[in-house]
């Protein structure tokens, strides 16, 4: 004969009184004991199996912006098996404790699985996409819930911002606020300049260029930076608008700018980049400063181009790393005659500068350097090209002014290959064939390095 009984619940503010009318027994509950004796009342424990993984699911992948991660890639409409796969790498390996007749969820490489009050429950990857992908079809996976609660967590982020602060986090979290309209994205029009804080702490690499403060400090490292001016691109006819941004700061300083003049080690950002006032040009240092994904390997990228030379010249064996980086690069451009690419990898890599002049002929491998020669000097021969492919007599030319290359490799030039020259030396001995008897050759060179290509 079973016992019929009456409860009564009182709610006091930690805790929750429940007696039994017939038997006058009562007892306490703090409100986390009291919530699972709820379920348990309720009959929580024979919640059904669709009804677990759903619950399971909508809880998340167990890290932060997980439900979007996994709506993000769904909605690129990969194959069902790309998906479970996608899902198996997201979750990981761990769980978590439940709630009411859930005691724990765990998951692994072969699914789910939830353990209850009354047994235990497994789901496939497949069957966890299945359902996930049911969801986000019906626009139920991602709730309002989650939204409010990404967007809170994204503000901590900012409002607690310091110098210890992951630059890529932050930057993510200005990105959410504008993706929900809380931040208005930054115009495309807009460009910024950022100047290195003042301190002893950036002594070693103000001024610096790019290459000498990568060896002295870090470069571009955003906490080191303050933002001293934000100007619109409109200002500027010019289609290089870098250099029409380096010029005004240098010449014409707006009133309101309150920065020194704008110099090597300083960054300008603009159209979403970032790029490295160095001490000649500019160097893209959007990945360092503003957490961007670095691009695929740059055809004109320097390290790059120097692989090509240093395995054409000296025959050297590429490694794992290098292979398709070599591969890539020599794709991308028309090879010498001989089917090598030393002309191209010679000239972009060195930005070589030999400006010889005489009243009929001028050398310069700039392209900006010779369209300004050619109007100065329209009837000369000015030849843009690389010092080993020009054609002129020697003999020819009264002076010539030249900061030479060096390094351990050679050029092919048919006139000098049996010289076995380095590239320093091979600039240094072509030139002076190319001046007049008695005439002046002018390189600026570092000690010891004349002779070594024996």
């Amino acid at each position: 004969m079973g016992y019929t009984y009456t409860l009564e619940f009182e709610p006091h503010d930690d805790s929750l009184t429940v007696k039994d009318t017939a038997s006058h027994r009562e007892a306490d509950f703090v409100w986390g004991h009291a919530r699972k004796l709820m379920y348990l009342i309720a009959n929580e424990n024979n919640i059904s199996r669709e009804n677990l993984i759903h619950n399971e699911v909508m809880r998340g992948t167990g890290f932060e912006d997980g439900k979007f991660r996994v709506d993000e890639f769904y909605k690129t409409n990969p194959a069902k098996k790309d998906f479970a796969d996608f899902l198996k790498k997201e979750f990981g390996i761990g769980g978590h404790s439940g709630e009411g007749s859930v005691r724990f969820a765990d998951h692994d490489s072969k699914g789910i699985e939830i353990t209850t009050t009354s047994g235990k429950e497994t789901y496939t990857w497949a069957e966890v996409a299945k359902v996930i992908s049911d969801l986000i079809d019906n626009d139920k996976y991602i709730t309002q819930n989650d939204i409010n609660r990404r967007i809170y967590y994204a503000k901590v982020v900012i409002d607690n911002a310091n110098e210890n602060t992951d630059f890529t986090r932050l930057i993510h979290a200005h990105e959410i606020l504008q993706k929900y309209g809380i931040e208005k994205p930054e115009s495309d029009n807009e460009y910024k300049i950022y100047q290195l804080k003042k301190g002893p702490e950036n002594h070693a690499i103000r001024f610096e260029g790019f290459t000498n403060a990568e060896r002295y400090g870090e470069p571009a490292k955003p906490e080191n930076y303050d933002l001293v001016y934000t100007g619109s691109l409109d200002d500027f006819e010019d289609s290089n608008k870098l250099e029409a941004i380096y010029t005004k700061f240098n010449l014409d300083r707006p009133e309101d700018f309150k920065g020194h003049s704008l110099s090597v080690s300083d960054i300008i950002v603009m159209n979403n980049e970032a790029h490295y006032v160095d001490s000649y040009g500019f160097v893209d240092v959007s990945d360092r400063f503003l957490g961007k994904e670095k691009e695929k390997i740059n055809v004109n990228d320097y390290e790059n181009i120097r692989l090509v030379r240093r395995t054409e010249w000296n025959d050297k064996d590429l490694n794992d790393d290098e292979k398709p980086a070599f591969e890539e690069i020599t794709e991308s451009y028309t090879p010498d005659e001989d089917g090598s690419f030393t002309k191209y990898a010679y000239n972009k890599t060195n930005s070589i500068h030999v400006d010889v002049w005489e009243g009929e002929n001028s050398v310069s491998d700039e392209d900006m350097l010779a369209n300004i020669a050619k109007q100065l000097y329209p009837g000369a021969d000015i030849q843009v090209k690389g010092f080993e492919k020009t054609t002129f007599e020697n003999n020819s030319f009264d002076v010539v002014v030249g900061n030479v290359p060096f390094g351990n490799y050679r050029v092919t030039d048919k006139d000098y290959n049996k010289n076995n020259f380095l590239i320093h030396d091979y600039f240094i001995a072509k030139s002076l064939d190319k001046v007049h008897p008695r005439r002046s050759s002018c390189c600026c060179d570092l000690k010891g390095n004349y002779g070594q290509g024996k």
